[in-house]
C-alpha cells in the first residue's frame, strides 16, 4: 500500500529527480509486529543515510535488538541518532530510570567506536519517532511503540498493542531540521564544557 499524500503536487516537486525505484514507499499504519518488520526493512534494505530514533527509555530492546541493526550502517559510514528523555518522577515520587546500566554501557561503547553515532538526553518527553533520511528524502513515523526499550514480542511472549503511523513528508522534513538543531545545540554545549575542563596543553589535541 503506497500512501497517497494530501498534497500530491508538493510531493511530486519534493521528489523531483528520483525515479520510482529510488523512492521510499511505506504503509500508512503499522501495528507493532509489522513495524518491527519495517525496521528490519529500513536497516537491511533501505540502508538510509541517517536513522533517528527518539524514544523516552533505552533498555532491553536497545541492547538485544537495535545495536545489531545499527552497527552495519555505522560501519558503512551512515549516521545514527538516538535521543531519550530526562528522568521524571513516577506516581510515587521516585525518579524513573530512563536508561538501563547495560544500555548506558553500550551507548558509551558506540560513542567511542563510531564518530557517526550520536546520542542526546532531551527534556522530559513521551514522543516516539523513527525518522529515516535517504538521498534527501525524509520519512517519519510517529506512534506509541517504544523502539529503544521494547521489542514487538516481549520476553514473556506477549505482543503489545502499539501502533506507528506515517507522517506527512513536509512534517518529516521540518522535524528532521528541528532535531538537527537540537542535537547541534547539545553537542556544542557539551564540547564547550569539555574544553573548559581541559588543561591548556591538552586543548590543542582536543577533537
Amino acid at each position: 500500500e503506497v500512501v497517497q499524500l494530501e498534497d500530491e503536487e508538493a510531493e511530486r516537486k519534493s521528489l523531483d529527480g528520483y525515479n520510482e525505484l529510488e523512492r521510499l514507499h511505506k504503509k500508512s499504519l503499522y501495528d507493532q509486529t509489522l513495524f518491527e518488520l519495517e525496521l528490519e526493512n529500513i536497516f537491511k534494505t533501505d540502508k538510509p543515510d541517517e536513522v533517528w530514533m527518539i524514544s523516552p527509555w533505552v533498555k532491553h530492546a536497545f541492547v538485544k535488538k537495535r545495536i545489531s541493526q545499527f552497527e552495519p550502517l555505522l560501519k558503512a559510514g551512515k549516521r545514527i541518532f538516538i535521543a531519550y528523555s530526562e528522568s521524571e518522577p513516577d506516581s510515587k515520587g521516585n525518579m524513573q530510570e530512563m536508561v538501563s546500566s547495560q544500555a548506558q554501557a553500550e551507548i558509551k561503547r558506540l560513542h567511542e567506536k563510531y564518530p557517526n553515532f550520536y546520542c542526546a538526553e532531551l527534556p522530559p518527553f513521551h514522543t516516539k519517532h523513527v525518522l529515516e533520511v535517504k538521498n534527501g528524502q525524509c520519512v517519519l513515523f510517529n506512534g506509541s511503540f517504544n523502539v529503544l526499550s521494547f521489542e514487538a514480542i516481549s520476553r514473556d511472549g506477549k505482543v503489545r498493542r502499539e501502533e506507528m503511523a506515517l507522517v506527512h513528508h513536509q512534517t518529516a522534513i521540518a522535524k528532521h531540521q528541528e532535531y538537527i538543531n537540537v542535537f547541534t545545540e547539545i553537542y556544542i554545549k557539551n564540547a564547550t564544557a569539555d574544553l573548559k575542563n581541559l588543561e591548556p596543553e591538552k586543548i590543542a589535541k582536543y577533537k
